[in-house]
């Protein structure tokens, strides 16, 4: 296995983004009216909401600031790029959202609205089950706290874009040209339950102030974050052609992780199979931690202070004046909030064959050393066990892995999106001879059934300049894997 953070690699060794324009100059249309162009891209993660924004005269993105949060003593504080979704449930029918005040109360207070709209991710214990139990406990409905946390986000981009603009905060802002680009999990991309939590997100925004009309549209935050990461990258790929090589990618969240796997055809790719996805998350340790702290909100920020830290070497217990907490009871505990995330990948990784890149996203495994060791070593292990050593392991940087998916979302589209269609999209064109002779594609047959895949030519829609796809075994290449 070879680790290879996402660090250590240069934009020029970087694959083009899969879906979204990998080019950054800004459309005839952008160039003539910036102002009147605005593409929102919002992340409304189950820890914090993040969003960016191009146009108005900003033809790359930028990320919305979300007003100052604390960050030391005496008052410090800093511009904030995150509004943590944290919800305090105050008497029956009444709840607040904290933004970026400090959780004092840990037993009424939740971060489990985004993980509540999957009931399939509420297993018992998780922080979207704790959510639906204090809004059942105090009359509350989930979708109201949701629409709130939405207003919360909103209200913050329209500041930010009414100051790009030159206007004063009270201006109105006409929306007609707006667009608004909303992450979602891979999960909920494949149709079914998934659909219809997108449909009734967006209802939400639409009634929060949010565009109407059809302005609001849902993209897989995997493909957002790849989008930015490798923004302005056009070299292709050096990866063969092969229909049953496989790119793995594993989203962890603070709640929820889900996990997809995708066939790769230069700087396109094709999902391999329905996307999956559990419970499990460093939302579930913070809630431990605080209970461990004896409810005590001074002790456990100083504790989580201590686990931001903590490495795979690390040897010292947590101590705060007379109170102490094993590390291996800390560690035995962060083992047990991400063993479900973790042995979905091992049992998804066993089903897949020829992996050559498996890149692990989200701010815990790419931020905390020791989170990342322990998730290196398991899927390491479980490559090695499936016959995949060389397969790359690949770590998105912390601070990609923060903004990524709202400013890959905010990615402006082209005014006439055909051209970059016929640039980057492909198709698959299978043709069977089921018996000897000639083939009018490809020349004489050698044998029965032989497949021949065909790739549409990049940069052209003409079937003419479809190209043939070298061959992978005595028999063409397989199309087990292709769902065919």
């Amino acid at each position: 296995m070879r680790i290879s953070p996402q660090s250590r690699r240069t934009q020029k060794d970087a694959s083009p983004s899969q879906a979204r324009p990998a080019t950054s100059e800004p459309t005839a249309e952008e160039s003539r009216e910036p102002q009147k162009r605005i593409t929102v891209g919002l992340n409304f993660a189950s820890s914090a909401t993040s969003a960016s924004y191009s146009g108005a005269g900003n033809p790359e993105p930028k990320s919305v600031t979300f007003g100052e949060a604390p960050v030391g003593p005496g008052g410090l504080s800093m511009a904030a790029y995150k509004l943590p979704t944290n919800v305090k449930f105050l008497e029956p029918g009444r709840f607040r959202t904290l933004g970026h005040e400090m959780v004092i109360d840990m037993d009424t207070t939740s971060s489990g609205a985004k993980q509540s709209m999957d009931e399939n991710l509420c297993t018992p214990g998780s922080e979207g089950d704790f959510f639906l139990k204090l809004c059942d406990k105090y009359g509350v409905c989930k979708w109201d706290v949701i629409r709130q946390l939405l207003a919360d986000a909103f209200h913050y981009i329209q500041l930010d874009v009414k100051r790009a603009l030159g206007k004063d905060d009270s201006d109105t802002l006409e929306q007609n040209d707006w667009t608004v680009t909303n992450a979602v999990p891979m999960i909920w991309t494949g149709g079914g339950p998934g659909l219809e939590i997108q449909k009734q997100f967006a209802r939400c925004m639409e009634e929060v102030g949010y565009p109407t009309g059809n302005k609001i549209i849902c993209e897989d935050e995997s493909i957002l974050t790849k989008a930015w990461v490798e923004r302005g990258n056009k070299k292709l790929s050096n990866l063969a052609v092969d229909p049953e090589a496989t790119q793995g990618y594993a989203d962890v969240g603070a709640c929820t992780m889900d996990l997809a796997f995708r066939f790769v055809w230069f700087p396109n790719t094709l999902l391999a199979g329905k996307a999956v996805g559990c419970a499990g998350g460093m939302a579930d340790f913070w809630r431990w931690l605080h209970v461990r702290c004896d409810h005590n909100s001074w002790m456990f920020k100083v504790a989580a202070t201590y686990v931001h830290h903590l490495t795979p070497d690390f040897a010292e217990d947590f101590t705060c004046d007379s109170h102490t907490i094993a590390l291996d009871e800390i560690r035995e505990k962060l083992g047990k909030v991400f063993e479900a995330p973790l042995a979905l990948i091992e049992t998804m990784i066993k089903n897949h064959r020829r992996l050559i890149e498996f890149t692990v996203s989200g701010e815990a495994p790419t931020s905390n050393a020791y989170i990342r060791d322990m998730f290196a070593t398991r899927i390491g292990n479980a490559l090695t066990e499936a016959g995949m050593p060389e397969c790359q392991v690949v770590f998105i940087k912390a601070e990609d892995a923060s903004l990524a998916v709202s400013k890959g979302a905010a990615i402006p589209y082209d005014e006439d999106p055909r051209l970059r269609f016929w640039e980057r999209c492909f198709g698959i064109r299978l043709h069977m001879c089921s018996e000897q002779g000639d083939c009018a594609t490809t020349g004489p047959c050698k044998r029965e059934e032989t497949y021949v895949a065909q790739l549409k030519g990049r940069k052209s829609w003409k079937l003419a300049n479809w190209v043939h796809l070298p061959t992978n075994g005595s028999n063409g290449h397989s199309t087990k894997g292709l769902g065919l």
